[in-house]
């Protein structure tokens, strides 16, 4: 988990790095967008189930800190 002195200052939580975006706020960078892209090569390098399940626990692992910080126990989804 993260250590006690981070700051939470994001707004959004996101594995695309906004330097990669224009004027418009589109992604300009060829990038992976889910499990379907396993095999697959972007920017040189093969997507492997390994790293996809590595950057998906961080969404989860961002989610519970969240939660944890604000001390909810549960939260609600809407407009997935």
């Amino acid at each position: 988990m993260m250590e006690d002195s981070w700051e939470y200052k994001a707004i959004e939580i996101t594995k695309y790095n906004p330097i990669y975006r224009n004027e418009l706020g589109h992604y300009m960078k060829d990038d992976w967008v889910g499990f379907f892209c396993i095999g697959k090569e972007y920017d040189g390098v093969v997507l492997t189930l390994e790293e996809y399940l590595k950057v998906e626990q961080r969404y989860i692992d961002a989610a519970l800190v969240l939660c944890n910080y604000l001390g909810l126990s549960t939260i609600k989804i809407q407009g997935f």
